[in-house]
């Protein structure tokens, strides 16, 4: 997951995925075969999807909430577990959740958005994409 906060609001971006299944997709792109993908290859096509998907999620926070400064953290890895037993509803918060279909794997990502004094919760309807 990778947290991005800013005096409006704070955001967590989860990724939720099987090594097994992302191997094949990591084995199709370098040509190789699925067994000789190591699990620390998976790891790191799945950071550097999190880094890829921040940076554009961060992009959209700036342009339609007029934040000035949005802090973004590095990819943070544990276990579905650990999320789900941690993962607390907050009143003042919205949940998206989404899933990626392949044709050998899936790709469920949320987005757990905290609103904090300021935030224009009307601008969700009006989120440009640019």
């Amino acid at each position: 997951f990778i947290l991005m906060s800013s005096k409006n609001f704070n955001l967590v971006f989860h990724v939720y995925y099987n090594i097994f299944e992302i191997s094949k997709l990591v084995a199709a792109g370098l040509e190789m075969p699925p067994e000789d993908v190591e699990p620390s290859l998976v790891q790191d096509f799945m950071n550097e999807y999190c880094n890829l998907s921040a940076g554009s999620l961060k992009n959209v926070m700036l342009n339609n909430f007029s934040d000035d400064n949005v802090s973004i953290s590095i990819p943070i890895t544990c276990s579905g577990f650990d999320s789900l037993y941690f993962g607390l509803s907050k009143s003042n918060a919205y949940y998206f959740y989404w899933k990626l279909l392949g044709p050998s794997f899936d790709i469920v990502c949320s987005i757990d958005l905290e609103k904090l004094r300021g935030f224009d919760e009307i601008k969700l309807n009006e989120l440009k994409f640019d």
